[in-house]
């Protein structure tokens, strides 16, 4: 028998019904169909326009159908009947093919020939083949439509939700539909989320619509698929919907460190800032920065030879000015402090001069991306993994002597499968009992040193500070492991020198490490008056809590500035996250103030589980004063199981240690002069 499809009815189908429907895995095609037929004694049905699609059906040999069940194979024999499914162009091709068929309604004309037919089948190919055939049967049947049978998204960022799409159902069958619940299924089901349905419960009559509407939510980079599947009381017992989707990791976050640049100086035209003064600085568009999507700036933040004790406040342009403090000094000191500033009204920040004359000078050293608007200039940045404090370098161990000025020390290192991902190294560098005054410079080493300076030092201080320095690549004629390295520059007098490492920033598509959430500049802990905890004493160890206006349940660790205020002795200050099992005090110090100094660090400080971190003081009495200006956060996109657990720290591979290299401009003889 042979069914030409018609066109859409426009009123439900009434008997006698004609009709084929073919589900695979729960995708229909429906045709209802009409016109002549010629009859044997099997059934094929095969809609117009569709391609080869076709339904034959034929009794066991020699037999008649008769209403009830039968197991079949592609070809009858004597005790199964015959079923095949050929579905635009495709069918099993195996005799062995096996099936069953239900029969509702038959009969047969005068001449024994099939004139009425109502079935339902079930069909062991791909996967599974379901449907009804109906030819001038008095049986009514239940299908639905579906809008469409893919929902697909393009570019998503991980972790964000897209706007919705709609499946809408239609009854098409003369008896109503039943449907149950939505439900997602596939390898990546939880990349997706119906967001609303009002097809549960319902009984859809012929016309009738009901909806389902789905949301992406990406996990993780690359394509991700699954369906969306809603149970019904047809044969095919449900209707299935592809989901596909886009993910891409969002730059939003991550860090891009440039060649440190001055952007400032004082020095070179427009005076000192005078006491109470306020001045803006465009961060944008400058220093190799882009024009928009920065939500924070990291600067080297210099004074130099200020008349008065004072202090420079650095804030995002707009807000009100915070009670915090970014730089210390007194009176005729020079030195600098590495900040972290969240970026303001039209890309600008404020800088905050309290008291005296100053010249002020500010680096760049590299920004932390605010939107995906650095994606198609800059690509993904990278994102910090907090490591194990550990010794790089230590001139009083390495060479035995200090740092001549004029020469500067390559320093190697390697995180094992990390290595060849890393973009920048988080550094506390310390000039340690320099003869005379001067300044480092950390830069990748490759190209021309920079005209910046990472931190200022005067005769026999030890001045510490934080560099987040852009690395580059072992030289070709080094013969060592695969390694990474920068290179400090001594320029003045002789100084020893130490290197610590305090994190990594590695390439954000390993999606590996933490994402930094600038927040505006904020207080907590300050001492003198009872904030976070009391006056330091000697050899103490104080828990300090970070507040839940702070930290969160995925934070981290702590970007702030640590400034120890008033010390009554010649001291050290260590900072490490108060963690379950009380890991030992590092060995590195985070800063070392001299008696009566005020003299503030950037750190950036682990937490423990409970958002607590330890600091030690090692003689003498200092006031602490704790101001956060962001965090480091477990990207919202991903679960972290357990706060303080080893998927969610630091990396605990120590660094491959190598020899540090040093050259420079002075002549040889002069490190024999020891």
């Amino acid at each position: 028998m042979l069914l030409t499809a018609g066109p859409a009815l426009a009123a439900p189908p009434a008997a006698p019904y004609n009709f084929l429907s073919i589900s695979e895995a729960g995708r229909n095609v429906v045709v209802s169909t009409s016109n002549s037929v010629s009859v044997s004694n099997g059934v094929s049905v095969q809609p117009v326009g569709d391609g080869i699609t076709y339904v034959t059906v034929t009794p066991p040999s020699g037999q008649k159908f008769h209403v009830g069940a039968y197991q079949t194979l592609q070809t009858a024999d004597d005790t199964r009947a015959g079923l095949d499914v050929v579905q635009h162009e495709w069918g099993c091709g195996q005799s062995n093919t096996a099936g069953t068929l239900n029969i509702g309604e038959v009969k047969y004309d005068g001449d024994g020939r099939l004139s009425a037919i109502a079935a339902s089948y079930n069909y062991d190919c791909r996967g599974g083949l379901a449907g009804e055939v109906r030819w001038n049967s008095t049986i009514g049947y239940r299908t639905t439509s579906a809008s469409t049978g893919e929902l697909s998204w393009g570019g998503t960022e991980n972790g964000q939700l897209s706007p919705a799409q709609r499946i809408t159902l239609t009854g098409q069958g003369p008896q109503p539909t039943h449907f149950g619940a939505a439900a997602l299924t596939g390898a990546q089901a939880t990349s997706f989320q119906v967001t609303a349905e009002d097809c549960k419960g319902r009984d859809l009559g012929y016309g009738q619509t009901c909806f389902v509407e789905v949301a992406f939510r990406p996990k993780a980079k690359g394509a991700a698929t699954a369906t969306v599947e809603l149970t019904n009381d047809t044969q095919a017992g449900r209707v299935v919907v592809s989901l596909r989707g886009e993910g891409f990791v969002p730059a939003r976050g991550t860090y891009y460190p440039v060649t440190p640049t001055r952007i400032l100086d004082t020095r070179n035209g427009g005076g000192t800032y005078g006491p109470g003064s306020v001045h803006n600085l465009q961060i944008t568009g400058q220093a190799g920065l882009p024009a928009s999507g920065v939500s924070a700036v990291v600067v080297n933040l210099t004074v130099v030879d200020p008349s008065a004790p004072s202090f420079i406040t650095a804030y995002p342009k707009g807000i009100v000015r915070p009670q915090v403090s970014s730089l210390n000094f007194a009176a005729g000191w020079t030195g600098a402090n590495s900040v972290t500033v969240p970026v303001g009204a039209d890309g600008q920040i404020s800088l905050y001069q309290h008291g005296g004359q100053a010249h002020v000078l500010v680096d760049v050293l590299g920004f932390y991306a605010g939107s995906n608007e650095v994606l198609a200039t800059r690509g993904l940045g990278s994102d910090y993994l907090p490591v194990k404090v550990e010794r790089l370098f230590d001139s009083r161990e390495d060479l035995k002597r200090p740092v001549p000025g004029g020469y500067q020390v390559t320093v190697p290192v390697a995180y094992t499968d990390l290595t060849e991902h890393i973009t920048a190294l988080a550094l506390s560098i310390t000039a340690v009992d320099p003869t005379g005054p001067g300044y480092f410079t950390a830069w990748s080493g490759d190209g021309p040193r920079p005209q910046t300076s990472t931190l200022n030092f005067a005769a026999h201080h030890t001045v510490p500070n934080m560099a987040i320095v852009p690395t580059s690549n072992c030289a070709p004629q080094w013969s060592c492991l695969p390694t990474t390295r920068v290179t400090i520059h001594n320029f003045g007098s002789d100084a020893h020198m130490i290197v610590d490492i305090v994190g990594i920033y590695v390439d954000a598509n390993l999606e590996r490490g933490l994402r930094f959430n600038p927040v505006q500049p904020v207080r907590i802990t300050d001492t003198r008056e009872g904030l976070g905890a009391g006056q330091l004493g000697p050899q103490t160890i104080t828990t300090i809590q970070a507040p839940p206006s702070v930290a969160g349940t995925n934070t981290i660790a702590l970007s702030a500035n640590v400034t120890a205020v008033n010390s009554t002795a010649s001291t050290f200050l260590t900072l490490w996250p108060a963690l379950n099992g009380d890991p030992a005090r590092p060995t590195a110090s985070n800063l070392n103030p001299a008696p009566g100094q005020t003299v503030a660090v950037a750190t950036i400080t682990e937490i423990g589980e409970t958002n607590k971190f330890n600091v030690y003081h090692h003689a003498g009495w200092s006031h602490l004063l704790v101001d956060v200006n962001g965090t480091f956060e477990i990207p919202w996109y991903k679960t972290l199981a357990v706060k303080g657990g080893a998927g969610g720290r630091s990396v605990s591979a120590v660094p491959g240690r190598q020899a540090p290299a040093l050259s420079g401009d002075r002549p040889q003889s002069v490190l024999a002069a020891g």
